[in-house]
């Protein structure tokens, strides 16, 4: 029977960020359009950025039509419309994505067309973003953008106005600066506007029930010297699940590097999985999924790196432990 020693040099916790200030106002601020009303209680309860950080996952992660990948398109879809009305409609007392024109863009996204009245000048607008649902339009005056949403033509006579088209649903929208301070207000809106709006919105709902890691990533490891194998452990409560035909699934990746001190070309292997859990083995803080590798053909020592990676929300650990056989 071969001897084992393990010693364990180190161990590392990686957290993937993300791009946001992480302050309790600015998340405010930039998800007010579509959080909830239990979300907003939760947030006024946060005391710590580790909270933050989890519950800004967690406000995506519920939102995501992939939750089983780290990638979301709703909210790279939401964060797109909202740097595209941050810079194009800022007005002096608000954040452009809370000015009328911001918030419809945001919630309804990019018009079919868009055009510009100012100082008796018409014109359409042209505009790229990088939204995937946007559209480039072309520079062309539009004969029918007349002070027809006005009820006389007075009083329509030197205000800065634009008019938006939704085409798909025929649906016409104006914004007036009836002081020429910039501040263009939403004008006369068609009833069912308040439909579309929330029809928007559903798209920015919570869709999934996602139960979120209560601590970090932990790797623990232990051999078998009778079967030969190395068993790998990591506590469920360390890992994100999301739920799916009513069942808690979760996905990982092993990364596994071992070599000799004097080698400096280590041999490796990953693999992905998937696993479904009770709701019940979630909840127990003793619970942990095992990972058996076989290491039958290792003699000698050897240095071995074990990097698991939690695929649902891109977090990461990994140990270093010499191992003597």
């Amino acid at each position: 029977m071969r001897k084992i020693i393990f010693t364990m040099i180190t161990s590392l916790f990686i957290m993937a960020g993300t791009n946001l200030e992480m302050t309790k106002q600015k998340v405010f601020d930039e998800l007010y359009l579509i959080m909830t009303k239990q979300e907003r209680q939760e947030l006024k309860k946060i005391g710590t950025i580790n909270q933050l950080k989890a519950f800004v996952f967690r406000f995506w992660k519920v939102r995501d039509p992939e939750p089983e990948t780290p990638d979301n398109k709703v909210r790279d879809t939401y964060y797109a419309r909202l740097r595209f009305a941050a810079k194009n409609f800022k007005e002096p007392d608000k954040k452009g994505w809370l000015t009328d024109r911001g918030r419809i863009f945001v919630l309804l996204g990019p018009p079919t067309s868009r055009y510009l009245r100012y100082l008796n000048e018409e014109r359409k607008l042209g505009y790229n973003t990088d939204i995937e649902d946007s559209v480039t339009l072309a520079i062309q005056s539009d004969h029918s953008f007349r002070p027809n949403a006005f009820q006389h033509e007075e009083e329509a006579k030197g205000l800065n106005q634009e008019k938006w088209i939704y085409q798909n649903v025929q649906l016409e929208l104006y914004f007036v600066d009836k002081i020429g301070n910039h501040r263009y207000l939403l004008y006369r809106p068609p009833a069912r506007l308040l439909t579309y709006i929330e029809e928007g919105k559903k798209y920015f709902m919570p869709r999934n029930t996602i139960i979120l890691f209560k601590k970090e990533i932990e790797i623990n490891a232990d051999v078998d010297t009778a079967s030969q194998k190395l068993y790998i452990h990591v506590p469920l409560q360390s890992l994100v699940f999301y739920k799916k035909d009513n069942k808690y699934i979760a996905r990982i990746e092993l990364q596994f590097y071992y070599e000799r001190p004097s080698s400096k070309i280590p041999q490796h292997f990953f693999k992905q999985m998937e696993m479904e859990v009770s709701e019940k083995d979630i909840l127990d803080p003793q619970k942990r999924i095992t990972i058996p590798l076989n290491i039958s053909k290792l003699k000698g020592t050897y240095v071995i790196s074990i990097i698991i990676r939690d695929m649902i929300s891109d977090r990461a650990a990994k140990k270093v432990y010499r191992l003597k056989i």
